[in-house]
């Protein structure tokens, strides 16, 4: 099969016409990267494996809103949805990159875990080695081993969230993300195909990834819906309305229209060009 090929030419000529679009982002509101969610069909099952698997400590738990908080360097958070849709491993999906300090000694526990290791061998990236692995209920996560020396450290650990999607997404997404919600590109070395993301301070915020070289390009997410089992990344707002309503001219899709309350605010579900999903947060 021919992969497509994508140069930074490609990648960047969506951003065009960014810098008119520059309002956008102001009007969207101060939005920030929060964390990550991991819908799930089975509260109980999900908690045995990221907690008794993984060794995620529980921060919060709440049985009879199907919810949980795990205790990471960034918030994870669980929720019950009940028997909806997980998507085929090869469409655009948001994704959780945990860091290993030995990648064989992880892929052991994983699979003591109950994991399923996705890739035959680890793959090579512009940082280091890894695998993906599929959890108790079939959600892909990657873990990987940086190439860097560094001090060993706690684990688990997530060394970044990001989104996963279609070479023809790529260009539209980044001008969902720079033009209208404000978040800047760190650099362009490692692309393709990945582009990390700062917050405005200039702290990190994640990643955005079309499929590695070695691959067939990733498919859109066809007709997205807000449960779908899986990651969504999770973004919080000043002003969720006004977040939403800029998204959805920026080119987010909206899987719902209105606002739900939950117990730490409200919350809307928009899925980006291509179809990887994401959450917005309003606190209390």
């Amino acid at each position: 099969m021919l992969k497509p090929r994508v140069s930074r030419r490609v990648a960047l000529g969506g951003l065009a016409g960014m810098a008119a679009e520059s309002s956008s982002a102001n009007a969207a509101g101060r939005v920030r990267h929060h964390g990550v969610l991991i819908r799930t069909s089975d509260l109980d099952a999900a908690l045995g494996f990221y907690g008794d698997g993984l060794g995620l400590g529980i921060a919060d738990l709440d049985p009879r809103r199907g919810w949980a908080r795990l205790v990471c360097n960034m918030p994870i958070y669980l929720e019950a949805v009940g028997d909806t849709r997980l998507h085929a491993e090869n469409v655009a999906s948001a994704e959780i990159t945990f860091q290993s300090n030995d990648l064989d000694a992880s892929v052991g526990r994983l699979r003591v875990a109950g994991a399923r290791i996705a890739t035959m061998e680890p793959y090579t990236t512009a940082v280091g080695r890894s695998v993906r692995f599929a959890d108790h209920a079939g959600v892909v996560h990657h873990m990987m081993h940086s190439s860097r020396p560094a001090p060993v450290f706690a684990e688990p650990r997530i060394y970044n969230c990001g989104f996963d999607v279609p070479v023809a997404a790529v260009a539209p997404a980044r001008s969902l993300l720079e033009g209208t919600l404000g978040f800047v590109p760190m650099t362009e070395r490692y692309f393709p195909p990945s582009v990390p993301y700062l917050e405005r301070d200039g702290s990190f915020a994640f990643m955005l990834h079309h499929h590695q070289n070695f691959e067939p390009d990733l498919r859109a997410r066809e007709s997205p819906e807000r449960d779908d089992l899986g990651v969504a990344l999770v973004f919080t707002s000043t002003d969720l309305r006004a977040t939403a309503r800029v998204a959805e001219a920026g080119g987010a899709t909206l899987l719902e229209r209105h606002a739900r309350a939950f117990a730490h605010g409200w919350r809307m579900s928009l899925a980006t060009p291509g179809g990887a999903p994401f959450e917005v947060w309003r606190w209390r």
